[in-house]
C-alpha cells in the first residue's frame, strides 16, 4: 500500500516540494541546503532573515482520523482506497505491559494518531500537513515531519515590516494547528536572525518588534539546533565543529576501553560503523566551513587513525590513511557534495534545488550524457560563494569527463572516490 500510494503522489505531483521526510531523493541535508543557500543568497543580497523555529507536541499522536480521511478525499484518493484508510485507523487497540512482573493492561482504543513505526504511519503524517503551504502569505517555510521552520528575507533597515508580516503568517500557522487539532509549544519554539556578521551585529534586538506564538513573546538567539545541525545567527560553524568533535571524542574513549583487546579490523570497522557517520552527517552543508574549523575535524579523524593503528602522535598520519583507503575530511566532503549532485542532476529532485542549476547548453545531460559544465551563480560576497549551490559547480566543473558521464549512482561514485584518492582532494 506504501509503494502504491508513494507512485500515486508521486506521479499526480502531489506532495508539498517544501516537504523533505520520508520521500526518496529527500533528506534532513538537503532540506537544512535549500534553506541554508537561500539564507546566503539573501546575505548576497544585502539582506537578513528572519527564522522562526516551531515545536509541536506530540504531532504524531495528535491526527484527526477524520481530517485525515478528508485530505486524503480532497488529494484525489478512490473511494475504494479512503474506505480502506478507515478500516486500517478505525477501532485500533493498544495496551501496555510491564515485561518485569509480567503484568498487562486492559486494552483501549486509540481513537486518533497515525500508527508509529508502521510503514503506512509517516507517509500518512506528511499528508495531513499537505495544504500547510496554502495559508502563508509573505514567508516561506521548510518541513521535515513534523518540524517546521518558516522565514522571510528583508534589509536590515526594514525589519520592523518584516516581523510585522511575520507575525501575521505565526497567526495564520497557529489557526491553521488549531483547525487540525495540533499544538504548537511556545516553550520550544526559537526565532533567530541570519544574515553575515556585518549586518547581524548591527542589529538591536531590543529596537525591534517582538516575534509572537501562542501570545507568548520569542527570544531571538544566536544559535538553533535543526533537524540535528547547530545553526548560528551568523552562518558560522564553530559550534556545530565543538559539538561534532566532543562526540567523536567521548565515542573513541569507549572505544579505548577495550582497544587493546580487538584485532586491528575489527578497530577498523568499529571507527568505520561508528565514528565516521559522526563526521559525515549533512556534511555537504558545511561547505563554507573554515580552513581552521576543518582541521578541527581533521585532527579528530587523525586521532581515529591512530587508534586503529596504535600510531604515537609524533608518527606522519598520510600513510595510515592511504593504508585504509580513507579520504580526508576535505576530500571526504567533496565527495559527498559531489554524489548529492549527480543524485540531484541524474533524478532531477528535490526539485527547487535541482532547479537552482543551469548547464552552459540546453541540452540536458540525462538525455545525452554529455559533459556539460553547470553555470556558476554571480556571487557578491565569499558566504554565498561558498555555499552548496556555487561549491556543488565548482566541484563538478572540475570532474573529469569520465567521471561526470557515468551512468549510474554507483560507477560515479566508484570513480570519483578513486579519483580523490589518487589527487588528495586537490582538483
Amino acid at each position: 500500500m506504501f509503494d502504491q500510494v508513494s507512485a500515486f503522489l508521486e506521479a499526480s505531483n502531489l506532495l508539498d516540494p517544501h516537504q523533505a521526510a520520508y520521500r526518496r531523493g529527500f533528506s534532513t541535508q538537503t532540506a537544512l541546503i535549500r534553506t541554508l543557500d537561500e539564507v546566503r543568497q539573501a546575505a548576497d543580497s544585502r539582506k537578513v532573515t528572519i527564522a522562526v523555529f516551531f515545536d509541536f507536541s506530540k504531532a504524531f499522536d495528535n491526527v484527526c482520523h477524520e481530517l485525515l480521511i478528508n485530505k486524503l478525499r480532497c488529494l484525489k484518493f478512490s473511494s475504494s482506497s479512503l474506505r480502506w484508510f478507515c478500516a486500517y485507523l478505525d477501532h485500533r487497540m493498544q495496551a501496555v505491559q510491564d515485561v518485569s512482573n509480567n503484568i498487562m493492561s486492559s486494552f483501549r482504543i486509540v481513537s486518533k494518531g497515525v500508527p508509529q513505526g508502521s510503514v503506512l504511519g509517516p507517509l500518512l503524517f506528511v499528508l495531513y500537513l499537505s495544504d500547510f503551504g496554502e495559508i502563508l502569505r509573505h514567508c516561506k517555510y521548510n518541513f521535515y515531519a513534523d518540524d517546521l521552520m518558516i522565514y522571510l528575507h528583508a534589509e536590515p533597515g526594514d525589519l520592523t515590516r518584516a516581523i510585522e508580516q511575520l507575525n501575521e503568517d505565526i497567526r495564520h500557522v497557529e489557526d491553521w494547528a488549531c483547525r487540525n487539532q495540533l499544538s504548537l509549544n511556545s516553550d520550544k519554539t526559537s526565532a533567530m536572525i541570519l544574515g553575515t556578521a556585518r549586518y547581524i551585529n548591527n542589529i538591536s534586538t531590543d529596537m525591534i518588534p517582538q516575534i509572537r506564538v501562542s501570545n507568548v513573546a520569542i527570544q531571538f538567539k544566536e544559535s538553533v539546533v535543526y533537524l540535528g545541525i547547530t545553526i548560528s545567527n551568523t552562518l558560522a560553524w564553530d559550534i556545530q565543529v565543538a559539538k561534532t568533535v566532543a562526540r567523536v571524542n567521548a565515542t573513541l574513549y569507549q572505544l579505548k576501553l577495550c582497544g587493546h583487546l580487538l584485532p586491528l579490523p575489527l578497530r577498523s570497522r568499529l571507527v568505520a560503523s561508528l565514528v565516521l557517520p559522526l563526521f559525515d552527517y549533512c556534511c555537504a552543508v558545511l561547505t563554507d566551513i573554515t580552513a581552521v574549523l576543518n582541521t578541527k575535524l581533521q585532527r579528530a579523524l587523525n586521532a581515529c587513525v591512530r587508534y586503529i593503528y596504535r600510531a604515537k602522535w609524533d608518527e606522519h598520519i598520510s600513510p595510515y590513511f592511504d593504508k585504509l583507503e580513507w579520504l580526508k575530511i576535505g576530500p571526504r566532503r567533496k565527495y559527498f557534495v559531489g554524489c548529492l549532485i549527480f543524485n540531484i542532476l541524474l533524478h532531477k529532485r528535490p526539485t527547487d534545488i535541482f532547479h537552482a542549476f543551469k548547464f552552459r547548453d540546453s541540452v540536458s545531460l540525462r538525455a545525452t550524457r554529455a559533459p556539460n559544465n553547470l553555470v556558476l551563480p554571480l556571487c557578491r560576497t565569499e558566504l554565498y560563494r561558498k555555499s552548496f549551490r556555487c561549491s556543488a559547480v565548482e566541484l563538478w566543473n572540475s570532474l573529469p569527463i569520465e567521471i561526470r558521464s557515468a551512468d549510474s549512482i554507483n560507477i560515479f561514485k566508484e570513480r570519483i572516490f578513486n579519483f580523490l584518492l589518487r589527487s588528495g582532494g586537490q582538483l
